[in-house]
């Protein structure tokens, strides 16, 4: 089944699409990076409560960035070779 899977996405006919959501991807785990460094900058460059509230927010964030990452792409993907999988379906005799 995987190396069934892995031929589809190889011959996609969606290869835009998947760049795309390849694209967005990184772009949201770069977003969890800067996060990341902005929760240690507070964390060693803040001050009292602040200090505190601005790492767990960017701790926060950070998990969040990639979770939205992991979650979009991984359900992009799927509706793309659903795509892929229902167009060779259909172009069976």
């Amino acid at each position: 089944m995987h190396e069934f899977a892995e031929t589809l996405r190889a011959d996609s006919l969606y290869p835009t699409f998947r760049s795309l959501v390849k694209l967005i991807y990184w772009f949201l785990i770069a977003l969890a990076v800067l996060c990341a460094l902005g929760a240690l900058m507070v964390l060693f460059r803040g001050a009292g409560v602040g200090r505190i509230g601005g790492f767990i927010g960017g701790v926060f964030m950070t998990l969040f960035f990639i979770l939205v990452a992991r979650l979009t792409s991984e359900t992009s993907l799927m509706l793309a070779d659903l795509s892929d999988a229902a167009v060779r379906i259909a172009a069976k005799p």
